[in-house]
């Protein structure tokens, strides 16, 4: 487990160097990845309550897997979309009217 903590806070130094030289940071965009990780951590805790045998993965892998019976090795992988992604694609957007804080 120490391991894959270890390659995990390597990847977000790695990410944040990258945004810091495009002069962007995580904070910077609105994102706490403390609060983040404090947040999947809680998560972590009642999701394994619910935790069938068909369940191949952890919370915060890469994806969920899970084993899907009535066939040969089938294994069904999902994934929801981090703030990574956006980053990447909002240059190429028009402006937003943003409204936090409005009502």
């Amino acid at each position: 487990m120490a391991q894959k903590v270890s390659k995990r806070a390597a990847s977000k130094a790695a990410d944040n160097s990258r945004l810091k030289r495009s002069g962007i940071s995580y904070k910077d965009a609105g994102v706490s990845i403390d609060e983040a990780d404090r947040a999947v951590s809680s998560i972590r805790t009642l999701a394994r309550k619910t935790f069938t045998s068909g369940v191949l993965t952890d919370i915060g892998s890469f994806g969920g897997g899970f084993l899907l019976k009535g066939y040969r090795q089938p294994v069904l992988v999902s994934s929801a979309d981090g703030v990574g992604t956006k980053l990447k694609l909002a240059p190429h957007r028009p402006p937003f009217d943003d409204r936090r804080g409005s009502g």
